[in-house]
């Protein structure tokens, strides 16, 4: 498999059966060369020269100012991350909300897959790229798997249908559902606005705590934000009119809540 010659840009390709929210995975050597390129969705082919010139610009800068192991920058409605396992680099390119726990979880499965693949093959990572189609299949195969594992189909249908139809309320400016590590299942709000509602929230770091049980405040746009833990599995988030009342906002928030219950009860 070898990158597409083309710039970083949307393509008219899609394949939607693994997932939407991750276009490409790559992995680098410490140097910052490339040695895997794969793209998930074909919504972005990126040139193998520039994503290694990138990749060793950001490595380079993040490492002096923050010497941190997972490096994000983002690049309007996607962001780019770099996560190490030792002397290797996952850069994902992703939507901007795809929550980074999701993506440690896919780079551990696949970097211990590569270490095997090396020794198994004899590969020299500091001067081959991988071009093997069943080490493709393989990393799909990791990426469908622990997405899915997000989700339970069943029961999320039923839900995500509810509330597709339950946002078109008047009072409601927004609704968010999100597994309990904060992947995303549904979203009646853009990316960029979604994006913004969880960082003003500060939500995928409170994710991580676990801090988050139940939560109301009003954002800095005026609008009423309700929020809270279902089951311990999912966190529903419901963007209110500001002139709807405490007690109707509560209301709704409940009537969600309780129908998530009871679709979970089913399976």
């Amino acid at each position: 498999m070898s990158l597409k010659k083309q710039s970083i840009v949307p393509s008219e390709k899609r394949n939607s059966s693994i997932n939407e929210s991750i276009h490409n995975i790559f992995i680098f050597k410490n140097s910052g060369i490339c040695i895997y390129g794969k793209n998930i969705t074909h919504q972005y082919n990126m040139e193998d020269n520039l994503i290694s010139a990138f990749f060793t610009a950001l490595r380079s800068f993040t490492e002096e100012v923050v010497g941190e192991k997972i490096k994000t920058i983002e690049m309007g409605k996607v962001k780019f991350v770099i996560i190490k396992k030792n002397d290797y680099f996952y850069g994902f390119l992703s939507n901007n909300y795809e929550n980074i726990i999701l993506l440690q979880k896919i780079a551990d499965k696949i970097h211990s897959k590569y270490l095997k693949y090396i020794k198994k093959h004899c590969f020299h990572d500091n001067v081959e790229y991988i071009q093997d189609k069943n080490f493709e299949k393989e990393v799909g195969s990791i990426v469908a798997k622990i997405v899915e594992k997000e989700y339970n189909l069943d029961n999320e249908n039923e839900v995500i249908d509810f509330l597709r139809s339950f946002s078109q309320s008047g009072d409601l400016e927004g609704v968010v559902l999100l597994k309990r590590h904060g992947k995303v299942i549904f979203s009646s709000m853009s990316g960029s606005e979604l994006n913004n509602l969880l960082k003003e929230m500060n939500f995928h770091s409170k994710v991580q705590s676990n801090s988050i049980l139940k939560m109301y405040y009003t954002s800095k746009t005026g609008r009423i934000v309700f929020s809270e833990q279902v089951e311990d599995l999912y966190y529903i988030i419901l963007v209110l009119n500001p002139i709807v009342k405490f007690g109707i906002a509560e209301y709704y928030l409940q009537k969600v809540v309780n129908f998530i219950k009871i679709s979970l009860s089913k399976y």
